[in-house]
């Protein structure tokens, strides 16, 4: 499911209604992978929640920005990390290789 915005409040009652995943985490609002992982466990694969901003960034900073998502992320290994929002033309693609 694809949502918008802050939407931490629902996510337990998406999970009862038998949602697998959410995509679009997004950066922008109080939405933090860690949290999210802390309050849901391995009930929920979670999609998105990399910077966009960030991803225009030196490569220094991208990296670190997926690294910490990523490790926040954890113990799910079916949690996918990707820019919230469309890659900015600028976006140094050297800077994901990590």
């Amino acid at each position: 499911m694809h949502s918008c915005g802050e939407a931490s409040a629902f996510i337990p009652d998406l999970i009862d209604a038998g949602l697998d995943v959410l995509e679009a985490l997004q950066a922008t609002t109080t939405l933090d992978i860690s949290k999210l992982r802390a309050q849901c466990g391995d009930q929920i694969t979670f999609m998105g929640n990399i910077s966009s901003v960030k991803m225009s960034e030196s490569d220094e900073a991208i990296r670190e920005e997926i690294e910490r998502k990523v490790t926040a992320g954890k113990p799910a290994e079916d949690t996918f990390t990707t820019a919230t929002t469309a890659s900015r033309p600028m976006c140094p693609l050297s800077g994901i290789g990590i």
